[in-house]
């Protein structure tokens, strides 16, 4: 349980990662050496939107070859192998193999879930978001290494494999664009062709979106939309009560009032990678009022409108064109203010209006239903894509008698809806998804045929549980803030419901720190539950004006077996202790840290893991209470199977 990556076949070896690779240190200028982008699709050069530095000639040299790794966690998972000469900014870390290795088989190592976060545990910082790894920790990580031959086995059967999952994700890809072309060609016959025509600058004022970057974003506070929202998760409409947004400060206020939206107002982006991005929007779809965030541009109304007849008016052929003709740009175009008040908008009688805005509805809900199931798809397979890759880099698929076929080389293809790009900077060739690496293969596949999970699902999933159990407990006298915590970590495990929480080895048990705080501001933020604090009391929350709303949404969201594990866990630690509750939650933990790799365990071992591994607060509790509670577990059921990810150690 020492290492990341479990037990290692016969002839496979540990080595240091400074044993491995040397660094590369030399500077050069980006006159002589191409600028790369160090993204999570890999090195490539340097996309036209990314951030740049003034210091040209500060720079490190990469060869073709070279292994390169971004050291600051905000840009976790963004690394690779170059496959050109050039350079890239002093924050990112360039490694030359000493030996003669197959660099591919690094490649996917490398770039493997559980090594990124083994990564980003041995770095430092104050805060999740100013942690950065530096060399001098990174080459104290051990990797595992097979001999030579079979990292070329690996390598091939790797290739080959991805190849065909890619295959289908793209095939699945090209649905959804063809789903599209459908929707946009059935708005383009609904609205009607004729009408008053409207100059834009007539009918709204243009405002400038904040000017922020990632680095300004908060867990709590305003709801802010962004660039990256807007190009591939709430495009056309926004609702801050059901969306998930990132916050700014509520200082925001005072210091940018203009910057902020009320219900109808349109917010466009002002910058897109190509044609047909530009012109991409969204409006606020509520009472609740949010800011527009980075490179965009707020489009008020200055007389009344019916705000979802525009908005399909927006998103349809007949405006888009206005815009993609004005556009100018190569890698990167430009959408204006000027270019935005030159357009028309046609607007029929208030009556033809209506008739549209419920044709459509109707029609787009069907159609969305259908692409929120090939995303779901496309999410699962790059789920098990990942967890393919993980398994065979650390040992856990034997490569021995595998006849890998001739096969067509096929990479992903490029960003599409369903991948977030939070910032130009930050825009990506290939955007891989946070994925459970952990969650066993048939799960996947299963899930795939099915069409149960998707990663806006996932996480409104987490709420309407969170609720549940809150909604079950909230009066207990015990029902403090530790108690959910363990409750939500068993029921996601016992209950085996995706929804890829990462928890870390705490003093109270599994604890996943920035899920539980997005848990509690969402609650507030829907009015279902608000976390207090009152003097001499433990219970933690209590409920708002909407708490029943979740009820609505537990069967769509949970099956009758999945509900009943849930219920019986409720049932179990309604009333105990919260050291019963951590007790429990921290065993189950260990044991299933356990069971993911492959072992299973004594019940001495177990408790071993608790009391040598965990935590040192774990010590206060006798070793016989220990061994007593696993007795009670087996009796109640309450037993892992390896579902999840492992826990993590907190860095000290």
């Amino acid at each position: 349980m020492s290492n990341w990556y479990g037990t290692l076949p016969l002839r496979w070896v540990a080595k240091k990662i400074g044993e491995l690779f040397v660094e590369r240190r030399e500077k050069v200028a980006d006159t002589d050496f191409a600028a790369l982008s160090v993204s999570k699709g890999g090195i490539v050069p340097q996309i036209a939107t990314v951030a740049k530095s003034n210091d040209g000639d500060n720079r490190k040299r990469v060869c073709g070859g070279d292994f390169v790794i971004n050291s600051r966690s905000d840009r976790r998972g963004s690394s690779g192998v170059s496959s050109m000469d050039g350079s890239v900014s002093l924050i990112n870390i360039v490694l030359t193999l000493r030996e003669e290795h197959n660099i591919g088989f690094f490649h996917y190592l490398l770039r493997s879930h559980n090594f990124i976060e083994e990564y980003y545990r041995n770095g430092h910082g104050i805060v999740a978001d100013l942690w950065t790894t530096r060399y001098t920790e990174m080459k104290i990580i051990c990797l595992p290494i097979p001999p030579r031959e079979e990292q070329d086995r690996i390598v091939r059967f790797l290739d080959w494999k991805v190849s065909q999952i890619n295959k289908l994700i793209n095939t699945k890809k090209k649905q959804i664009e063809l789903l599209q072309e459908q929707k946009r060609a059935v708005v383009n016959e609904v609205l009607p062709s004729t009408g008053e025509q409207v100059r834009f600058r007539n009918l709204f004022m243009l405002i400038k979106g904040l000017n922020i970057t990632k680095a300004n974003l908060t867990e709590i506070g305003i709801p802010c939309v962004n660039y990256g929202q807007i190009h591939s998760k709430y495009g056309f409409e926004v609702n801050p009560d059901i969306n998930l947004l990132p916050y700014v400060p509520k200082s925001y206020f005072e210091t940018n009032p203009k910057s902020l939206m009320g219900y109808g107002d349109f917010v466009f982006v002002d910058t897109s990678e190509d044609i047909a991005g530009s012109g991409n929007f969204t409006y606020l779809n509520s009472q609740t009022v949010a800011f527009a965030g980075y490179h965009t541009i707020i489009a008020r109304p200055i007389k009344p409108l019916n705000h979802r007849y525009v908005a399909y008016y927006f998103d349809s052929p007949q405006f888009r064109s206005q815009i993609q003709q004005r556009v100018n740009g190569v890698k990167v175009y430009s959408i204006t203010r000027t270019i935005l008040n030159s357009t028309t908008v046609i607007l029929p009688t208030e009556e033809e209006q209506e008739i549209a805005v419920r044709r459509l509805d109707k029609f787009c809900e069907n159609i969305n239903i259908i692409i929120e199931k090939i995303t779901a798809e496309i999410y699962l397979l790059r789920e098990y894509r990942t967890r393919l890759i993980s398994d065979v880099v650390t040992g856990k698929i034997d490569m021995h008698g595998v006849v890998v076929p001739k096969y067509e080389a096929v990479a992903e293809m490029s960003i599409d809806s369903d991948e977030e790009t939070d910032e130009p900077e930050s825009i990506q060739v290939v955007e891989e998804q946070e994925v459970n690496e952990q969650q066993p293969l048939h799960v996947i596949i299963n899930a795939v045929a099915n069409n149960k999970v998707s990663n806006k699902v996932m996480i409104f999933k987490r709420l309407v549980l969170s609720a549940h159990i809150l909604d079950n407990i909230c009066d207990e006298p015990t029902a403090g803030h530790v108690k959910f915590e363990k409750l939500l970590y068993l029921s996601e495990h016992c209950a085996q419901i995706p929804l890829h929480s990462e928890y870390k080895r705490a003093a109270a048990g599994p604890y996943d720190s920035p899920a539980l705080h997005s848990i509690d501001s969402q609650l507030q933020k829907i009015k279902w539950f608000k976390r207090q604090h009152i003097e001499g009391e433990s219970r933690a929350y209590s409920r708002l004006e909407k708490a029943d709303g979740y009820k609505q949404y537990l069967n769509s969201n949970f099956d009758v077996g999945q509900q009943a594990v849930i219920d019986k866990l409720i049932r179990l630690f309604k009333t105990a202790k919260t050291i019963q509750c951590e007790i429990v939650a921290t065993l189950y933990g260990a044991w299933n840290d356990f069971l993911i790799e492959g072992i299973t365990p004594t019940d001495d071992e177990i408790v071993n893991e608790v009391l040598t591994n965990w935590h040192e607060e774990k010590g206060r509790i006798s070793r016989d209470r220990w061994l007593s509670a696993l007795n009670w577990m087996r009796e109640k059921d309450i037993v892992p199977v390896g579902y999840g990810f492992s826990t993590k150690r907190i860095s000290k």
